[in-house]
């Protein structure tokens, strides 16, 4: 899961802020502070990392819900000698770093004392940056870098011209890489070998050429293509270097480039709901491809709906309409139909009442009639079956995020003002959706909000947690929630974190007297 997240030189943002990812993070902040430009660096790295994408308009999740124009226009002061950096701490203790065959066909090192990095690898960082090459006129990746549990490993750096690629700052020494000889003596006693006995300059440990790469960034699903050397004339066969390259090459593709690979999949995951919801229209019917940007709109919502299972269709309905839950009085169910062709003789003498007459007796092979899924809301007022356009604006509005909180997989869910359109009763109960899917659900929360609401219920489990006393046996404190302040500060998006104790109370106090409306409007 993603742990953290840095960005430097992305829109409003100048200097590196990180943003701690807890399983339920809130930004709040004044209208244009800089909220949803930490959504859309999310939407970005995505760009980056899964497409090489580096000059993003629309993005894949986003759709028409993120255009970002493209890298001058987001780039901070559409200045294009500036890089923007992308950095993402991510836990690994639940993934298993992925393998490669180097050339030499070497993928793990017993002989030479190396660990089993899937259990060895609890967490990494992974950062790369996005600049403008002059010479080339095009957008590169000029670095690439990986920290393995919390230690620098190593970083990719790609010249300014785009011609030389280079494996370097090397970390030799990291615990990762036990040896009963260290690589620093190995590159030394080589550098003199190669000065006593070659006219060749000695290879160096302290970087690698990478062969066949466009830039800093991998390629994932391979190997580094690193140019190793041939040290036969500098040792002695026993010695065994040549196999200690293969085997350390393979070795550190896996911790440079499996990181990102993970950080690749984790990203392709994420749903995006953006801040205005589309109502289906009548006579709407889900598409037969799937589409990652209809999450931007909320109509992927309905489409989950209308192709999920009975036990899926269920879950949704009992948040949406349960007493304890958000207790809207409606409730969502699936109508199957056959669609008849009324030109089909049966048919037709179903209509005119003779359909059991042996000579007009025929055969309808159900079997071969499409069957339609429509998803109705059931009022419980009246029990009546009503389409999405036949309701407030408000079921609309949250539908989508009740569906997207309510999935099994694991998965970032990136939410933009989720109480828009919905009553204050509505809203606090929002906060008991996201704490009982994330702190013992499988997701992750970043929620753009405005809602007072919202974090006074998550305050008030926090602190019925703490008498004891957890709110259907979900236990949630102030170390799965994450509140910042975001606001422009010199012309700059600033951002502030505001810290939760162990009793549902703030620690610091809030910035622009944000929530202090109602103390001024009693009295003034």
């Amino acid at each position: 899961m993603i742990t953290g997240i840095t960005i430097e030189n992305f829109k409003g943002i100048r200097e590196p802020i990180r943003i701690g990812i807890k399983p339920i993070t809130l930004l709040f902040g004044p209208n244009s502070a800089g909220k949803s430009t930490i959504i859309q660096a999310i939407h970005y790295a995505r760009e980056v990392i899964e497409r090489h994408n580096l000059n993003a308009d629309q993005t894949i999740a986003g759709g028409k819900f993120v255009d970002m124009g493209g890298f001058r226009n987001f780039v901070h002061g559409r200045d294009m000698d500036r890089s923007i950096r992308l950095r993402f701490e991510i836990d690994l203790s639940e993934d298993e770093l992925p393998t490669y065959i180097t050339h030499g066909g070497r993928l793990s090192a017993s002989e030479y004392e190396f660990p089993e990095l899937s259990v060895a690898v609890h967490s990494a960082t992974v950062a790369a940056s996005v600049g403008w090459s002059e010479s080339r006129e095009a957008l590169y990746v000029s670095d690439y870098s990986v920290d393995i549990n919390g230690l620098p490993l190593a970083k990719i750096d790609c010249s300014s011209d785009m011609r030389n690629v280079h494996l370097t700052e090397i970390n030799y020494r990291h615990p990762i890489l036990p040896q009963s000889q260290t690589l620093e003596e190995i590159a030394q006693q080589a550098d003199e070998e190669a000065k006593a006995t070659s006219s060749r300059a000695p290879f160096r440990f302290s970087w690698w050429a990478i062969e066949n790469q466009q830039d800093a960034l991998p390629v994932w699903g391979r190997a580094l293509p690193l140019v190793t050397p041939d040290l036969n004339e500098h040792f002695d066969e026993s010695i065994g270097i040549e196999g200690y390259i293969d085997t350390l090459v393979a070795i550190l593709s896996q911790l440079i480039v499996g990181p990102g690979e993970l950080l690749r999949d984790h990203l392709q995951s994420f749903r995006y709901l953006g801040p205005i919801r589309e109502t289906p229209p009548r006579g709407y019917l889900p598409p037969k491809s799937p589409d990652a940007s209809r999450w931007a709109s909320g109509l992927a919502a309905w489409d989950s709906l209308a192709n999920g299972t009975e036990v899926f269709v269920q879950k949704v309905s009992d948040w949406l309409a349960g007493p304890e839950r958000l207790n809207t009085h409606y409730r969502v169910e699936l109508r199957k139909h056959k669609k008849l062709d009324l030109a089909d003789p049966l048919v037709r003498s179903l209509l005119s009442g003779r359909a059991f007459d042996e000579a007009d007796r025929t055969r309808l092979d159900l079997q071969k009639v499409p069957t339609e899924t429509q998803v109705v809301l059931v009022s419980e007022d009246n029990q009546l079956d009503l389409l999405p356009s036949d309701v407030g604006i408000g079921i609309s509005q949250i539908l989508p995020v009740v569906v997207a909180s309510t999935g099994d997989r694991d998965r970032l869910v990136l939410i933009e003002q989720p109480e828009l359109h919905v009553h204050p009763r509505i809203q606090a109960e929002l906060g008991d959706l996201f704490i009982e899917t994330s702190v013992d659900g499988p997701h992750e929360y970043l929620i753009e909000t405005h809602s007072e609401h919202l974090i006074l219920r998550i305050l008030r489990r926090i602190r019925e947690t703490s008498k004891g006393k957890p709110h259907n046996g979900v236990a949630v404190t102030g170390e799965h929630v994450a509140v910042y302040y975001v606001n422009v500060e010199n012309e700059e998006t600033r951002l502030r974190r505001i810290d939760i104790d162990k009793k549902g109370e703030f620690v610091q106090p809030w910035p622009d007297d944000f929530f202090e409306i109602d103390f001024y409007e009693r009295f003034a």
